[in-house]
């Protein structure tokens, strides 16, 4: 699909569904370039939303990760994907870290393509970038965390049955990665330790990411190949 340009988008049943296609207000450039490593706390952040199933519904879980530590830096549940989510996180990280200026990347739905939300930004101080149309892999740490978080919910609390025991297992996950988890990147410290750390430091402590090689290349091969696929094209 990347080689031919082609986009996967969800499939709606038609017969219960109640989406309305939305257009983009304001779009911005990936100015993050997949590059995901950060010298400082609140230097980087990436944002997204994703959907936390228990029985019979699901909660959405709109988070913002500082990609220095891994460290969430704001988090907030809610039973609707809607504009007021996403609000309120951006809310949470601007009182808890005053005076914070980092560039904030996400993809382009509707809520981070607002114009409100973009002059909320810019008043603040902060730089925003977005991923490009079908390459989820330039928000990738956000991507994978929530993913990781989901995982780890399931594997520590199980299923929830009601919104409110979906909302505690979430919070309690989140604590416990926070807290308890230690990472390897990080010389097993947790993302907590991590952040405590360098607030208090003049210089920082580094953790670049390991380069991943077999994505690089995974990646230079789709580029080549859409490549020889538009030349092909010409002469066709």
């Amino acid at each position: 699909m990347a080689v031919n340009g082609i986009e996967s988008h969800f499939r709606i049943d038609q017969r219960h569904s109640t989406y309305k296609k939305s257009t983009s207000q304001e779009t911005k450039d990936n100015v993050l370039d997949r590059d995901f490593n950060a010298e400082t706390p609140n230097l980087k952040w990436g944002t997204d939303i994703t959907e936390w199933k228990y029985v019979g519904d699901k909660l959405y879980i709109s988070t913002i990760l500082d990609l220095y530590d891994r460290y969430p830096v704001g988090v907030v549940f809610s039973k609707r994907n809607d504009i007021q989510l996403v609000n309120d996180t951006y809310f949470m990280v601007i009182i808890l870290n005053q005076g914070a200026t980092p560039l904030l990347h996400s993809d382009r739905a509707f809520q981070y393509t607002r114009k409100v939300f973009s002059q909320m930004l810019e008043d603040d101080g902060l730089t925003q970038s977005m991923s490009r149309v079908g390459h989820c892999i330039d928000n990738g740490p956000v991507e994978s965390f929530q993913g990781f978080i989901k995982d780890m919910a399931k594997v520590l609390f199980g299923k929830a049955h009601t919104y409110e025991e979906a909302a505690e297992i979430i919070y309690r996950t989140y604590e416990y990665y926070i807290y308890k988890y230690p990472q390897k990147r990080f010389h097993e410290k947790t993302a907590y330790q991590v952040r405590q750390e360098a607030l208090a430091a003049d210089t920082p402590e580094q953790y670049p990411i390991a380069p991943n090689r077999s994505m690089e290349r995974f990646w230079e091969k789709i580029e080549k190949n859409k490549h020889n696929n538009k030349n092909k094209a010409k002469f066709n």
